[in-house]
């Protein structure tokens, strides 16, 4: 049987995705019956993980270039006006594009090895380990957004 342990950095996309109140991808892992559903739900879910993390990394960048060269902090809130709206939003996993190129073809050869039974556990061993990982991602996001202000 092979371990999720493997796929750390699908987990960690998966969980932003989830933690961003978007469980569909890990639902329809979930409930894959054969590997060209799961190959549905992986495509599906890297491209919604890019489109949003790719533009707010490079708008993140661009927001310290000003920072830097004006000396100001733009569009400061805090975390209690963030939870008082209902909307956190947490940063995205900082995944290098290689390391996650080559756990998606690592997880697709395996995949391609797979009898019934053994996809059907496994995917449902990941998406356990994807709703586990949400609440720490929380978690872990809130504690270092709360020592960052306090610590200003």
């Amino acid at each position: 049987m092979m371990s999720t342990l493997r796929y750390s950095n699908i987990v960690k996309i998966l969980a932003y995705l989830g933690a961003n109140k978007n469980y569909n991808y890990v639902d329809r892992i979930a409930n894959a019956l054969d590997s060209s559903s799961v190959y549905e739900a992986l495509k599906d879910s890297m491209r919604a993980y890019l489109s949003e993390c790719v533009g707010e990394m490079e708008k993140a960048e661009e927001k310290r270039e000003i920072e830097e060269e004006k000396e100001v902090t733009l569009e400061q809130t805090t975390l209690e006006e963030e939870k008082q709206v209902g909307k956190i939003t947490l940063e995205c996993p900082d995944i290098s594009p290689e390391e996650l190129d080559r756990e998606v073809n690592n997880l697709i050869r395996e995949l391609e090895n797979l009898s019934g039974g053994e996809l059907f556990k496994f995917t449902r061993q990941l998406a356990l380990e994807v709703y586990a990982a949400i609440p720490r991602m929380v978690k872990s996001f809130l504690k270092s957004k709360e020592h960052a202000q306090s610590s200003k």
